[in-house]
Order: C-alpha cells, then sequence, then structure tokens
C-alpha cells in the first residue's frame, strides 16, 4: 500500500493540516468564467482574509495581491480557462500549509442556450442557441453540437430564424428544435444533422409563446407533444385531433410517462372553496393520452410544479415534490425546490439550490446543488456551483446529469458543464485495509487510535491535511466524514486514496463497530471491525511500521542514535483509554492502562506514557530510559498495553 505523496511519517513533525470553515461566505468577481478567455484576474472577499496567503488553482500555485481591504486578486492563465469546469481556488497560509478557503469557480461556455437536449449514446450535447452570441464557437440561430467528454465545439448549423427547445428521443434517433421564427418543428437526425422534415405547430403570423416546448414519446421517435397555441400530440409531423390548453403558472414542464399513456404539465387548482386566487396551489396535471390526441378530461393532480423526471413510479418535481404518478398521490418531499435530475442507477437526485442568506444584508453561500439518496430522501451532500439555472427552460431540462460524475447547467448568461464527486461513485474501502498508522497492520481498533484507510474516491484528488481550530479538529475534513456506528471519527488527512482518522473514544472494547467514509455526502459500504482496549504501534521514520522509530533524544537530537543509559521519547498510537474527541492534548496526562517496554529484549523503564501535548488526542508519548546495559546498534523495540505487545519490526538505534 502507498502512502500520501510527500507524507511525513513523523507524528510531531506537524503532519495534520486542514481547511477550515470560515464564518462568512466568499465573494467572488467575476462570479462566472468564460471558456477560451483570455489570461484574467479574479478577485476573492472574505472579511476573515488576511495577509500573506497564497493561491492554488486546481492545485497549481498562482500570483495574487493583497489590498487592505480583505481582497486577493489572483492572476490566471488562459490554459486555466481553456475547458469548461468547476474550478478550485484554495487560499493557503504558507507558513502553517493550512488551506483557509476553498472557492468554486464556474468556467462555463458564453452561450445561453434556449433549449439544450443529451444524447448518452454519442456522447453529446445538443445546444440552440440565441438570436445574438458573444462566442463563435456559438453561431447565432444555430443547432450546436458539443462532445461532453473532451469539450470541443461542433458540428453546428445554422438555421437562420429564431430558436425555441429542443428534445431528443430516448433511442438517439430524433432530434426535435422549435423554430420560433418559422412557427414549425424542425426534426433532424442527429448522426447527420441533416433536416429531415418541418411541421407548423402554431398558425402563421402568430407571436411565440413564452411556454413553447417539445417532449418526445418514449420508445415512439416520431411521436412528440409540442405546446404552442394548444398542447397537441403529433406523429411525423401529423396533429392528432384532439389538444388541449397549455399549462401555466411560471413553470416549464412537458413531460411524458415511461409508456407514454400519460402526459404531465403545470397548472394551479384551488385547495378550499375560495374564490380568492390566493388559495391556488401550483399542481402537476396528468392528462391521458390516446390515439386521439389528448381527449377532454378532468385531469387528476398532485401539489407540484415543474415535471422533471420520472424513476420507478415516482415522479420529482422542481418544486421538491415526489409523486406516484399512477395515483398522483404524494410520496415525499425534499424540503427544497429548484431543477432537478434523478440518476436512478446511483439511487439519486439532484437539486439546484440557493440557501438562504445569513444576515439581513442578503449576502449568504453561493447556489449549491444538493443531493438525496433515494427512495428515502436522505439528505447527502452539496456542492457550491455559483450559477442559477435558466428557468426559462423546459424543466427537465434546467439539470442535466451525464457520464459517471457530471452535470450540466443552463445559466442565464453561460453553459455549465463540470465533474464533482458529488454526482460519482460511492467511496470504497480496500479489504484489509484499515490499518493503524503507525504500524501499517490491520487489526482490532483500540478508542482514539489514529488509523490510516486505502481504498478508492474517498477523498479530493489533492491531499487536505487538517488543521485545528480552538485547539480542536473538526469532524469534517474537504466533504469527507468517517463514521464509527453512529459516532463521527476526526480526519486528519483526505485524499482520494487514503484517510487519516481518529477513532471515537466512545468506541467500547469487546464489541464490533461498523465503520463507514462519507464524502459529498455519498457513503460507502459498512465494514465491521472489532474494537480492543488497546493496540498500540510506534511511529517509525520511514512510516512504514519497521526499522528505526522516531526518537527524539534527551539532548534533543531526532531520529539519531541513543546513548545507553539515555532518556528517549517515542510517538505512538492505540494506546486507548479516554479522551475528548479531536481535542489538542495540551497537558501531560497518563494513559489510563499499565505500560511496559521491552529495547532489545530488555526492560526500559517507563518515566511517562501518556498524551503528547500539542498533538491530537490518540498520539501517546512514552519518555523512556534505554538499559544501560543494551549492545550498540539496531535494537528490536516493543511497547505493551494492557497486555498487548505492538507488532515486531520496529526498532531503536543505540550507540
Amino acid at each position: 500500500m502507498s502512502t500520501l505523496p510527500g507524507a511525513s511519517a513523523i507524528l510531531f513533525l506537524n503532519i495534520f493540516l486542514e481547511a477550515q470553515q470560515l464564518p462568512y461566505p466568499t465573494s467572488l468577481n467575476p462570479k462566472l468564467l468564460y471558456v477560451g478567455g483570455v489570461a484574467t484576474n479574479i478577485t476573492a472577499y472574505n472579511q476573515t482574509y488576511s495577509a500573506g496567503l497564497t493561491a492554488f488553482w486546481n492545485g497549481s500555485a498562482r500570483p495574487a495581491l493583497w489590498n487592505s481591504n480583505n481582497v486577493y486578486t489572483v492572476a490566471l492563465t488562459a490554459a486555466d480557462l481553456a475547458v469548461p469546469q468547476l474550478g478550485q481556488l484554495t487560499m493557503v497560509d504558507p507558513t502553517s500549509g493550512a488551506v483557509i478557503d476553498t472557492i468554486n469557480c464556474p468556467v462555463a461556455y458564453n452561450v445561453a442556450p434556449l433549449g439544450i437536449a443529451l444524447d448518452q449514446t454519442r456522447g453529446r450535447l445538443y445546444v440552440a442557441t440565441p438570436s445574438q452570441t458573444s462566442d463563435p464557437k456559438f453561431p447565432p440561430n444555430s443547432l450546436v453540437a458539443l462532445d461532453i467528454t473532451s469539450g470541443a465545439v461542433g458540428p453546428a448549423i445554422q438555421i437562420g430564424s429564431a430558436l425555441g427547445d429542443i428534445a431528443l428521443s430516448d433511442d438517439g434517433s430524433a432530434l426535435y428544435v422549435v423554430v420560433e421564427g418559422q412557427n414549425v418543428v424542425r426534426r433532424f437526425d442527429p448522426a447527420t444533422f441533416a433536416a429531415l422534415v418541418d411541421f407548423p405547430f402554431r398558425t402563421a403570423g402568430s407571436a411565440p409563446g413564452y411556454a413553447d416546448r417539445v417532449a418526445v414519446m418514449p420508445g415512439k421517435p416520431g411521436t412528440v407533444a409540442v405546446s404552442g397555441t394548444q398542447v397537441a400530440i403529433y406523429d411525423s409531423g401529423v396533429k392528432r385531433p384532439n389538444g388541449i390548453a397549455i399549462g401555466c403558472c411560471g413553470y416549464a414542464s412537458l413531460l411524458f410517462s415511461p409508456d407514454g399513456k400519460y402526459l404531465f404539465q403545470d397548472g394551479a387548482m384551488s385547495v378550499s372553496s375560495s374564490p380568492n386566487a390566493a388559495d391556488n396551489h401550483s399542481v402537476i396535471l396528468r392528462y391521458a393520452v390516446d390515439s386521439t390526441g389528448i381527449p377532454v378530461q378532468t385531469p387528476p393532480f398532485a401539489v407540484g410544479a415543474g415535471a422533471s423526471a420520472i424513476a420507478s413510479g415516482t415522479l420529482f418535481t422542481s418544486l421538491g415534490t415526489a409523486i406516484d404518478y399512477q395515483s398522483m398521490k404524494a410520496t415525499g418531499s425534499f424540503g427544497i425546490g429548484g431543477p432537478i435530475a434523478v440518476d436512478p442507477a446511483a439511487a439519486r437526485a439532484f437539486i439546484v439550490y440557493s440557501p438562504p442568506a445569513i444576515n439581513s444584508s442578503g449576502f449568504g453561500p453561493p447556489i449549491e446543488i444538493a443531493a438525496f439518496g433515494l427512495p428515502g430522501i436522505e439528505p447527502l451532500g452539496t456542492v457550491a456551483i455559483g450559477v442559477a439555472a435558466n428557468p426559462n427552460l423546459k424543466s427537465s431540462a434546467q439539470l442535466l446529469r451525464f457520464g459517471v460524475d457530471g452535470f450540466v447547467i443552463p445559466a442565464t448568461d453561460g453553459l455549465l458543464l463540470f465533474h464533482t464527486p458529488l454526482a460519482g461513485p460511492s467511496p470504497a474501502i480496500a479489504p484489509n485495509a484499515v490499518v493503524n498508522a503507525a504500524s501499517q497492520q490491520p487489526g482490532p481498533i483500540a478508542p482514539g487510535e489514529i488509523l490510516t484507510l486505502y481504498g478508492t474516491n474517498l477523498g479530493p484528488p489533492i491531499p487536505q491535511p487538517a488543521t485545528n481550530s480552538n485547539g480542536a479538529y473538526p469532524l469534517e475534513l474537504s466533504n469527507v466524514q468517517v463514521f464509527f456506528g453512529r459516532t463521527p471519527g476526526t480526519p486528519l488527512v483526505a485524499y482520494q486514496g487514503q484517510i487519516n482518522v481518529v477513532a471515537p473514544f466512545e468506541l467500547e472494547p469487546g464489541t464490533n463497530t461498523d465503520l463507514q467514509v462519507w464524502y459529498y455526502g455519498n457513503p460507502s459500504a459498512k465494514l465491521s471491525l472489532p474494537v480492543a482496549s488497546a493496540a498500540p504501534a510506534l511511529f517509525t521514520q520511514n512510516g512504514s511500521g519497521s526499522g528505526p522509530v522516531a526518537v527524539v533524544n534527551q539532548d534533543g537530537s531526532i531520529n539519531a542514535p541513543a546513548p545507553a543509559g539515555g532518556i528517549v521519547t517515542l510517538y505512538g498510537t492505540g494506546g486507548g483509554g479516554s479522551g475528548t474527541d479531536g481535542a489538542i492534548a495540551r497537558r501531560p496526562g497518563s494513559l489510563a492502562a499499565s505500560v511496559h517496554v521491552s529495547i532489545a529484549g530488555r526492560d526500559a523503564p517507563v518515566l511517562y506514557a501518556g498524551a503528547a501535548p500539542g498533538l491530537v488526542n490518540g498520539a501517546f508519548q512514552l519518555n523512556v530510559m534505554v538499559p544501560t546495559d543494551a549492545p550498540s546498534g539496531q535494537a528490536a523495540i516493543v511497547v505493551n498495553v494492557s497486555g498487548q505487545d505492538s507488532p515486531q519490526g520496529a526498532t531503536l538505534a543505540i550507540r
């Protein structure tokens, strides 16, 4: 197993640093950067910033200028803006290495789409552009394809008339574009971008409508629902006789059920006998569809708005409601509303959400994507994105999921594609990969033991060490949490392949505990571990658990051979006992259990065995006298706590 790149093996030389949670949100200017831009400056303001910080863009240092108004101006290169992304600006204290602040910076295409459709089969996103654009890669009044993997733009076809909504059939064979300027819907072949057929959906000369939408019936690429003068069903461009009035109330949904038997749109219904419009509530209306189109009917409804997705029989709406679409009964609520995307394979839903302001000035946290576990609508994690989805698009197009961990957000002033662990695969702990941080060996764990966990998707791609605040370490580090049963541990280092964490002192020896890692609220499988009263091990100089131990000699020299009869200070973990989780040890304190040390097979007097002042609770310190008759050379050293020996292989150099 490999360890963190560049991580020190000596515990007491400050390997535990971590990002702070600032009490106030950070403001960026500009809030949105554009793909293909030239070298530019971005300013970050936080009223708690101090002078002397260094700036990193996606882990690489960038010049940063401080002024006295708590503002840093950071110089970004053109290469920093080469691809769409949720870039990460990190402010670091260069003295301690502590990450002071991390801000997500959206880098989007400079186009505000009128409609988008995702082609998962071809790995493409289709974009209908407005009449005026700022990026030549997205010509006005055009249908443009872009590769969602590489970010490459094209091909494109210029239609020449004002466009509107677009929709793709579920088999990827038919792409429909509302050509507002000609009052027609045009069908394209996505493989060739060839226009196949036009059909009118509104009387010639009519003004374009706000709610012009198109949706393709699942399993029938030639059949679409279009809302224009009315909502009607078209088969290969031929309108079925019956249609209904278009929806209302500020939402823009048009969604078929998976079997094509129903069509959902928005409306308003009174929930009382009062004629007062204030008593009207936004609802989702379900209309039956048959061979005649949408016949006259009294549609069942449920409270909600913005029909966006259907998965496992549940209709999800932008109003944050979950509805059994067969019975039209509400089955749950997310508690927040906003553009929603559902990932049935991962059993998760995602909502673009604007957190409330933290003070009367209206200055609050940036816009986020919040994740929820399904079917129980369990809140998971969030990621700050800083941009809102365009509410003028069809509800099902305002937030799209792609690939393993990707999102598409058509914002009011740009088109953002990015990847985030929030939508990615779950963390996974490798077999037998929960080890004592000092010995690097698995086994029963002890209360307060510092553990190292190895696996995949455990944390950020750049190692994030921990820093204490007011004498304690937080229980969450860079969106990483580690639970032992229901009790959180204290993470010290978070990285995609490794976590260092202090087990809670509340663990009960003689029982088992379920270990689980959460990254961005995405949980790993639980791993059952036995708990012992002690599992001691000493930190070694190379971090492997074998070879010379990390040692401070009586004369202050570090890792130098110790004289026989001299006093050495050693550090370890797994001593068990009690303590305050996450706190820094401020004063000496004895281990609760008996402690014995053997050097070169001889008993070594233990002068002190207890907490290591200045280090996190869970690390222990031993002051030991080297036996006067110990031979020179590398001598085996073993620590015994509560009858439990430390692993073989650690040595002490004696001169």
